[in-house]
């Protein structure tokens, strides 16, 4: 599940997910939003894929990076800033 905070001022738009370390694979970086699509402040998408459920090696937040760029600022914006993104 990928989701941009409701506190965020804008929309993102050319949203990728890559997982770093996969449990269960999700292979290269998927991209999120549809073509001329935006992930909107409190707005979700939901990755498709397996589940993992009780792994010995639980996933972290920094095993998996969401970027993409600010409608408005064009600023690139990643999972690995502080209230960016949230993957």
């Amino acid at each position: 599940m990928i989701s941009v905070p409701s506190t965020s001022e804008e929309c993102l738009y050319d949203v990728i997910y890559r997982d770093l370390t996969p449990i269960g694979g999700t292979g290269g970086p998927r991209v999120v939003t549809d073509v001329n699509g935006l992930l909107c402040p409190g707005k979700t998408k939901y990755i498709a894929g397996p589940t993992m459920k009780f792994s010995q090696a639980p996933e972290s937040g920094h095993d998996a990076i969401v970027e993409g760029v600010g409608y408005y600022s064009g600023t690139l914006v990643s999972s690995k800033d502080d209230g960016a993104v949230k993957p």
